[in-house]
């Protein structure tokens, strides 16, 4: 994994945050996966990305929501997408900041760009 994570430019100090773009890497390579919306989705779905789509979005809240982090998650995100996704990401920067551990640049930039969207 460590190889694959260099190399698609994960942050080396968050190995918690590798799986998706890992992910992506396999599915494209050894599985002959070639739809890059589906490819961005899965390996945006960790940390989260300043370009969020609405597919990219709905991973994410599917991945945190499985973890039950966020009460009504999911029915939030079948009303409001974007609203879901701010609730899912404030939860997980609550977590790690609460923990004091590290935060991807991509998760600020996201939370940040996601402010400033009227809707995905």
């Amino acid at each position: 994994m460590l190889p694959i994570a260099r190399d698609a430019g994960c942050d080396m100090d968050i190995p918690a945050t590798w799986h998706g773009p890992v992910a992506a890497v396999l599915l494209k390579r050894d599985f002959g996966l070639t739809d890059e919306a589906v490819l961005a989705a899965i390996a945006r779905h960790t940390v989260g990305h300043p370009d969020m789509t609405a597919l990219d979005a709905a991973v994410y809240i599917a991945d945190l929501a499985a973890h039950d982090i966020v009460p009504g998650l999911h029915e939030l995100a079948l009303r409001d997408l974007r609203s879901a996704f701010l609730s899912a990401i404030a939860a997980t920067l609550t977590h790690l900041l609460g923990r004091r551990k590290r935060i991807a640049l991509d998760a600020l930039r996201a939370w940040n760009e996601m402010l400033t969207r009227d809707m995905l």
